[in-house]
């Protein structure tokens, strides 16, 4: 049997925790309900520890805080004790045990990119104490394009959790009514829909107010559901900078459908949250991802997959990416379909900021131009491909769910020799 130390943040302790109970290790950690691959894995080859083993053993940490993860191995404390010691460390050292890192955010900065996934402070920590970097895993959801993670001296993996988690979601519909069915998505092809476009954003972000701006100069703001800037307060530095004419400012925040999701859908995170009648009722999306900008001159690119590329497939629409280089081509070969001919990809192509969000503009421009018979056909010519990528992602998660398995078997294999 694998021994694995599961810690993870523990709300009622408000520490990092050795966590063993499952109902509170699933959704909150790498391992996910609902998935069949995972459970038969941990309930056949899996113990999660309480204490630290005196034999070799996996650490999961599933955390963001580096500090807390930092402290954590430096001052670890004892079940049901008040001893401090740092055996973690000891066994590290002495390759008794690996220590597996998540990160579920990507680090979005102030100029909307992030240069690389490299944990800096843990990294500083385990040169610190001379930890073996064959014994780290750095597990992220931003793919490194062009296989540049080979450059770094630790175990780089990515790992696309939020597209677990959204289809978790659907897998658990009977908790989330809100989801919207095969048979649905079949059965509206008779009916007109009422917008062209959807598009959610509860944050602002300098590209979003962007396309705020491009809606509201080309009177395109009644032709989509919007749900844009929920949770901006006074004071917010990119509303201040980028110069929101009056006329748009006094309209926000535009849409209210998540900011209330979770006092109306009993708990479910807003991030999680669809709402199936503005997605019903409009034919494409309209995808402002949270990292969007990227040096151009650089030849290390790396894209965030978080839960907005994923429901619009759970959702059956086409999409629009305003976001980072390569997105696309990532999804084709992560076995998804994109939707050329119907929509003109080539920004995917772009690394310059300015010329990708004019491409982006211009196509978004031919498709709320067309009459409501047009886009009502344009969208069913999809039909084939909406359907694809729908079954698609429950393959796909399950592939990903075996990435994690094999990934904790082969370092498991290699603690033992």
């Amino acid at each position: 049997m694998i021994k694995i130390l599961n810690i993870q943040w523990d709300d009622e302790l408000q520490k990092l925790d050795f966590i063993t109970k499952e109902e509170k290790i699933f959704d909150k950690s790498y391992f996910i309900t609902g998935f069949e691959n995972l459970s038969k894995f941990i309930e056949n080859e899996v113990i999660f520890c309480d204490k630290i083993p005196s034999d070799k053993y996996i650490v999961i940490i599933n955390h963001e805080n580096e500090e807390h993860i930092i402290d954590f191995l430096k001052k670890q404390d004892q079940i049901e004790s008040l001893v401090k010691n740092e055996k973690i460390i000891d066994d590290l050292k002495k390759d008794k045990c690996k220590l597996i890192v998540t990160k579920i955010e990507g680090a979005v900065n102030d100029a909307g990119h992030t240069d690389a996934s490299v944990p800096g402070h843990l990294r500083d920590f385990l040169d610190l104490h001379n930890i073996p970097w064959s014994n780290f895993i750095w597990m992220t959801p931003e793919l490194l394009l062009n296989n540049y993670e080979e450059n770094f001296p630790f175990k780089v993996k990515f790992f696309n959790r939020w597209a677990l988690q959204i289809e978790s979601h659907r897998l658990s519909g009977h908790k989330y009514p809100n989801l919207i069915s095969l048979n649905m998505f079949k059965n509206s092809r008779h009916f007109s829909r009422l917008k062209y476009f959807y598009s959610v954003g509860t944050s602002s972000r300098p590209h979003r107010i962007d396309l705020l701006k491009f809606l509201h100069e080309n009177d395109f703001l009644g032709k989509g559901h919007i749900t844009f800037f929920n949770q901006v307060f006074d004071g917010d530095p990119w509303f201040e900078e980028n110069n929101i004419p009056e006329e748009i400012s006094k309209l926000l925040p535009l849409g209210r459908d998540l900011k209330l999701a979770r006092e109306n859908f009993r708990g479910i995170s807003p991030t999680l949250a669809i709402n199936s009648v503005r997605v019903m009722n409009c034919y494409y999306q309209i995808v402002t991802t949270s990292i969007w900008n990227q040096n151009e001159l650089s030849d290390k690119f790396h894209v965030f997959f978080n839960e907005k590329i994923w429901k619009p497939i759970l959702t059956f629409h086409p999409f629009i990416v305003l976001g980072q280089y390569k997105t696309l081509e990532c999804l084709r070969n992560m076995g998804f379909k994109t939707f050329e001919p119907f929509i003109d990809e080539s920004y995917d192509d772009i690394k310059n900021w300015e010329s990708k969000k004019n491409k982006v503009y211009k196509e978004i421009k031919r498709l709320n131009s067309m009459s409501k018979k047009e886009i009502h056909d344009w969208y069913w010519g999809m039909e084939d491909i909406l359907v694809y990528n729908f079954h698609r992602l429950q393959e796909y998660a399950v592939e990903e769910n075996n990435k994690l398995i094999n990934i904790i078997k082969k370092e498991w294999k290699e603690l033992h020799g």
